[in-house]
């Protein structure tokens, strides 16, 4: 760097406005756990630059290059809990998928296929499993819960 060389003064680039009480947290939260402090004598500023990651955590090096995790604190997010440990299912709710009867209905088959594909990415060949089930569904079937039909309705609540 040139010794004369002179900081640029800009203005604060604009923020979305649905991350911007989070970033205001974010920062707040690292200023109070003394990973970050304020500068008031430089001219050289560094940008702080607050990334969510896909695991709901934001990673920092510290002075001795140790990662610093900063949200590992377990969430709710739209029926599935996000921890460290990435998205998982969340507990109450499959509870109530396990205590579930047998569907005596259409109408109940439907309600149980709606709820157990909320969660179809924890489980492996979901459509596979289903289809007894998913024939049900069909016009002009007889609503006839079989053999098939009951070891898949068992599969998906297990």
């Amino acid at each position: 760097m040139e010794e004369e060389a002179r900081p640029i003064r800009q203005q604060q680039r604009r923020l979305n406005l649905t991350i911007l009480d989070m970033v205001k947290k974010e920062v707040t939260k690292l200023l109070a756990v003394g990973i970050i402090y304020l500068i008031s004598d430089s001219q050289w500023v560094s940008l702080v630059q607050v990334v969510q990651k896909k695991s709901g955590m934001t990673v920092m090096k510290n002075q001795h290059d140790e990662l610093v995790p900063m949200r590992i604190q377990n969430r709710i997010v739209l029926g599935h809990l996000v921890s460290s440990r990435g998205i998982e299912v969340h507990k109450s709710k499959i509870d109530i998928i396990t205590s579930l009867p047998n569907p005596a209905s259409v109408r109940e088959v439907r309600s149980f296929l709606g709820y157990a594909g909320f969660y179809r990415r924890f489980i492996k060949n979901f459509s596979k499993i289903a289809l007894p089930l998913s024939k049900l569904l069909q016009k002009d079937v007889d609503f006839s819960f079989d053999q098939p039909c009951i070891e898949a309705f068992q599969e998906l609540k297990t």
